[in-house]
């Protein structure tokens, strides 16, 4: 069964009026609060220059013994004179540590995370990581079944209060609780892209992503200054001025309707009517006319919540002098936009125990001419569930399982390579708060290339040529990198040719989060998403200790991320184009749409939309 047209119901409010706006904007605020926590690691988890710190007599008994010690970073290195010679030995660090900054900067001074716990510090970026993952089994679900807005609002909620609490953290074990809920709650946030996705139709809803993009980049902006500006604080004054910006979490439940697309596909058309009359009073639209325009007319409020056709119009077409009723299977899809069933699938009924689950009420109209000539419909409703789809549904399908592995490796190498860019930030040539705002900055051309890109060539080949740049740009970085010694040329070219791939990748990485959830019907679009969104914490938790490795071999990470980013092209290859294809609704619709769109590379619209479209000005 597929719903009601909602991008029909969209086009008569207006593509883009105040209402959609006032909606998207409610999402897009809340990426602040998913920018500043997902990130801030890389600030109040810089590790500085360190050595072993002297103890309070060194330096008297150096001066008596004539023995010469130095302080490395994790161990001290004594010097002997002997009459054989200078013996040289070490021992670990017993007075602790002195860093180059007041060890209350960060929780990696402040806890000692260096040597022999130098992965804790990772450990928390990797904790919080997984409590992204472990979201990716509640949230999608939840709101697939409950709706968009009471998961997006509700996580974003507790996601507040969870982040100011961080900021009071006494020891590391709170801190470590705290970190892995704040990214249980943050996969809630995940919903809200799903419902700014649903409320635009399909030949604007690119705008989503490319809004989400602008947002997005401009907080990424922001963290670098609100870091620098409170850099001579303790760090936990930096986490609780990046908690509050969440604070006005509580007021969102008032900013924000449920998707109408979420609302209908689950048969609540009383709810969907209400949506319908605010968004006309945003817009400024007649509800009466938008209403006759969809033709809801007769769509009458009853407790069912089901449609209630009547006044059926008669044909203008005549047959041997006699009126006759329009066809059963035009007027359906005229006034609802419900198809029929595939051949051979009965209609499942509800039965009485099963009131409560939401409906939709398919007519059949079974036409007879009677013997005096005059027409008689006899109309009989049929109750139909709403079918209810899980993550197990992806892998009964092979052709929706092929897709969606290829959307899992692309969506590990992209958060991998994304987040591997900024972790690794701070070991580029020049100041660490200058390295990460460049590497923020030019997020703004990748906005541009989508704009100008996902709706005239293509989702896919926009992301091809997203990976592709950062497969260039960072395949260059590593050479540079390799080659430059002590070069401090060398050096700061192989640090511009990684913003360059950072461009690059994220000019990928955003618009793989349009194109994923047009990739699956309604009531598995969260799902699909979340599986994927599952896929991509993989990456983002092996993307901290590319920050270790760097401080060693300075070219293998770039090496590793433009390997990656090549293969994610070849493989995007075989996903099919979902440019101005209509949201589908069933796995029905899904698999006849796949089996049509394999191995292409056609720029623009989906072929098969092209054709659609030209039949229909034929017809």
């Amino acid at each position: 069964m597929r719903n009601l047209n909602v991008d029909h119901i969209w086009r008569t409010l207006g593509p883009l009026g105040k209402y959609q706006c006032k909606q998207i904007a409610s999402y897009l605020l809340s990426l602040a609060s998913w920018a500043f926590q997902g990130i801030n690691i890389v600030f109040i988890g810089y590790r500085p220059d360190f050595r072993c710190k002297a103890g309070q007599n060194d330096t008297r008994m150096s001066n008596i013994t004539g023995m010469q010690k130095e302080f490395k970073q994790c161990e001290i290195v004594s010097y002997i004179n002997t009459s054989e010679g200078v013996l040289e030995t070490s021992t670990p660090c017993e007075n602790g540590w002195e860093y180059a900054a007041p060890a209350d900067r960060s929780f990696v001074t402040e806890w000692d995370f260096v040597c022999q716990k130098a992965e804790l510090g990772e450990l928390t970026q990797v904790l919080y990581l997984a409590g992204m993952m472990a979201g990716t089994f509640v949230f999608p679900t939840l709101s697939d079944r409950f709706g968009r807005k009471p998961v997006m609002v509700l996580s974003h909620v507790f996601f507040f209060g969870i982040a100011l609490g961080t900021a009071f953290s006494g020891n590391f074990v709170v801190f470590v609780i705290f970190r892995f809920l704040t990214g249980f709650f943050n996969q809630g946030l995940l919903a809200g892209t799903t419902l700014s996705l649903e409320t635009l139709p399909a030949e604007i809803r690119h705008y989503c992503e490319v809004l989400a993009l602008l947002f997005w980049t401009s907080f990424m902006c922001l963290v670098s200054p609100i870091a620098y500006a409170l850099r001579d604080f303790p760090w936990k004054y930096l986490q609780l001025t990046y908690a509050m910006c969440s604070a006005w979490s509580i007021f969102q439940w008032w900013m924000t309707d449920e998707s109408l697309r979420w609302v209908i596909a689950n048969g609540q058309i009383d709810r969907a009517k209400e949506i319908i009359k605010n968004a006309c009073k945003w817009n400024k639209k007649n509800y009466g006319e938008v209403m006759e325009t969809i033709n809801w007319g007769d769509l009458v409020d009853t407790d069912s919540k089901a449609l209630a056709m009547t006044n059926v119009p008669e044909s203008k077409n005549v047959e041997n002098g006699q009126n006759v009723w329009e066809d059963k299977d035009v007027f359906i899809r005229r006034n609802s936009d419900i198809a029929h069933l595939n051949d051979g699938q009965e209609d499942s009924i509800v039965e009485n125990g099963e009131a409560d689950r939401d409906i939709l009420v398919k007519q059949e109209f079974n036409l007879e001419n009677s013997n005096g000539g005059q027409n008689v419909g006899e109309v009989r409703e049929k109750l139909i569930k709403v079918k209810k789809y899980t993550m197990f549904d992806i892998f009964k399908h092979k052709s929706i399982l092929l897709v969606s592995m290829i959307m899992w490796y692309v969506w590990i190498c992209d958060s991998f390579v994304y987040f591997g860019l900024y972790m690794t930030s701070s070991d580029f040539y020049g100041d660490r708060y200058l390295n990460f705002f460049l590497s923020a900055l030019v997020e703004y051309p990748s906005c541009f290339l989508e704009y100008m890109l996902l709706a005239r060539i293509g989702r896919k080949w926009t992301a091809m040529i997203g990976h592709f740049i950062a497969a260039v740009g960072l395949g260059v970085a590593t050479a540079l990198t390799y080659t430059a010694g002590s070069s401090t040329s060398m050096f700061g070219a192989a640090t511009a040719f990684m913003l360059v791939g950072k461009m690059g990748i994220t000019t990928g990485y955003s618009s793989i989060y349009l194109t994923t959830p047009e990739l699956y019907p309604t009531n598995m679009r969260n799902i699909g998403l979340g599986v994927c969104s599952f896929m991509e914490k993989v990456g983002s938790m092996i993307a901290p200790f590319s920050r270790n490795v760097s401080t060693k071999i300075k070219w293998l990470p770039p090496c590793v991320f433009a390997v990656m980013c090549l293969i994610a092209v070849l493989l995007f290859a075989f996903v099919p184009e979902t440019n101005g294809v209509e949201l589908p609704q069933t796995i029905e619709e899904l698999q006849e749409w796949y089996r049509g769109n394999k191995f292409e590379l056609r720029i623009g619209k989906n072929r098969h939309v092209i054709k659609d479209t030209e039949d229909r000005n034929l017809n």
